[in-house]
């Protein structure tokens, strides 16, 4: 039971980390009658979006963490500033006047409602008088937004725009920003042109960005572009809805250039241990790990630069005790009992360099048990029993077959030893029943006998999770 709770509690936690940032968003026509929607039959605004621009400017935040500061979530790490304008005009023969709205939030998933900052709208470049209402959002949660009066005169341009400041949602270092283009679904029509660009301080690339959201894969940003710190999606007659918000998922600021301040110092002195161990450690910052490497992006990529900084420091100072516990941890970490790929060569090697250099040291008998675990675990994985022996019946005659199953597995209790396969009654059978009986009975023992394996692999599962569990 403790196992199935704490799975339910990582959902619920999780499930709420995925909405408690603010969202950025289009702006938004009056919500409709309820029961009505807002459609080219029957509209109840003549007014299109003809076009939008958003750029949003991603830098690190220094200010009051917006969680608690011992939380490690990317909402405390950095900002995106928004800047967006709405090219409006009213296709219909009269003129209109209403509220334009915009959210201003979101909920957390934590009885709270998380708020965009510093919000400023305009019409056509003077400053607009706003007022905050209410409405019921997620959960039945109230959820503020901003309005705004703005007249729009028969086939004139009106040029609505926003600026406010928001924070991604996610666990560092990853954090992962949202444009929702489908508030701008109200107006008349398609929106007829977009452009949004997210803009880093840095040199954008497959390692630094996921066009998309980490947090649920598959949910990605198509038709976007590249160009120098920009990440651009640029859209055309777009009648936008939930599946169309944009994602993008990205590195702080401070992560990335870390990385590339050590890469342009291992360049420069490519047989410093220092310099080497500096970019380790900057690589090493980007690994998020849950029962090893969660893969973000192009996380394993980094995961492998950052063994392979760690491998030549080794090599360029194999006495320095802090390259190898930190490239012990980092070894450890990624190795994936059952999984042979996970497990890096040098791991036996700097475990005994580290052991010769400190053999006292707290954190290198802290290593040194996990990969004493990791090698119990490991033969817990190749103790476990493999595929059962199909044992072959010529005959119809009456038999009782069994097929011996490993009396002990480490840490698993079998119920039996042996498979029973009934007793088969072949009087008066025919050399063609003979045959189907004989069929039956191989059947019989191969489905017995794949049960029992699989009730001890589950069994043996369960009981290394535990260990690991305990001691981890």
């Amino acid at each position: 039971m403790k196992y199935k709770y704490l799975v339910v509690l990582i959902v619920v936690v999780l499930a709420a980390m995925g909405s408690m940032g603010t969202a950025l968003a289009d702006a938004a026509p009056p919500e409709p009658p309820p029961g009505s929607s807002v459609g080219t039959g029957d509209p109840s605004t003549y007014v299109q979006m003809v076009s939008e621009s958003v750029l949003m400017e991603i830098t690190d935040y220094d200010g009051p963490p917006l969680w608690n500061e011992n939380m490690r979530v990317a909402s405390n790490m950095m900002v995106g500033h928004v800047q967006a304008s709405f090219n409006m005009v009213n296709q219909g023969t009269d003129t209109e006047t209403m509220a334009v709205r915009f959210p201003l939030g979101s909920p957390d998933g934590f009885l709270d409602v998380k708020t965009v900052g510093n919000f400023v709208a305009t019409v056509d470049g003077q400053i607009a008088e706003t007022q905050t209402i209410e409405q019921a959002g997620e959960w039945d949660t109230m959820v503020p937004w901003a309005t705004w009066q703005a007249t729009f005169a028969p086939g004139q341009n009106v040029i609505l725009g926003v600026e406010y400041d928001v924070h991604p949602v996610g666990y560092v270092p990853w954090g992962t920003f949202t444009y929702i283009l489908e508030t701008g679904a109200g107006w008349y029509g398609p929106i007829g042109e977009g452009m949004i660009t997210f803009r880093l301080p840095y040199e954008a690339n497959d390692l630094n960005t996921v066009r998309g959201n980490a947090w649920e894969p598959g949910n990605s940003l198509g038709g976007y572009t590249i160009s120098g710190t920009d990440i651009i999606w640029h859209f055309t007659n777009l009648e936008p809805t939930n599946s169309d918000n944009v994602h993008f998922t990205v590195l702080p600021p401070t992560v990335w250039l870390r990385i590339e301040q050590a890469q342009a110092s291992v360049d420069a002195n490519p047989n410093s241990a220092d310099a080497q161990l500096e970019l380790a450690r900057a690589l090493h910052s980007t690994l998020s790990f849950k029962y090893g490497l969660v893969e973000i992006g192009s996380s394993a990529t980094l995961a492998e630069q950052a063994k392979a900084a760690y491998k030549r420091a080794f090599e360029l100072a194999p006495d320095n005790l802090d390259v190898c516990t930190e490239y012990l941890d980092l070894m450890l970490t990624l190795w994936w009992p059952g999984t042979p790929s996970t497990k890096s060569e040098e791991l036996p090697v700097v475990m005994e360099r580290a052991k010769a250099l400190a053999p006292d040291d707290a954190q290198v008998l802290e290593l040194q048990q996990r990969y004493q675990y990791a090698q119990q675990d490991e033969g817990y994985f190749q103790q476990l029993p493999g595929t059962p022996t199909v044992m072959a019946v010529s005959s119809p005659t009456p038999a009782s077959v069994s097929t011996p199953v490993p009396t002990s597995i480490p840490g698993v209790v079998l119920t039996s030893t042996s498979i029973p396969v009934p007793v088969v009654m072949a009087a008066a059978a025919s050399p063609s029943t003979g045959s189907k009986v004989g069929v039956w009975v191989v059947l019989g023992t191969i489905m017995l006998g794949c049960g029992t394996v699989m009730i001890g692999v589950m069994l043996a599962s369960m009981w290394i999770y535990r260990k690991r569990a305990e001691h981890r």
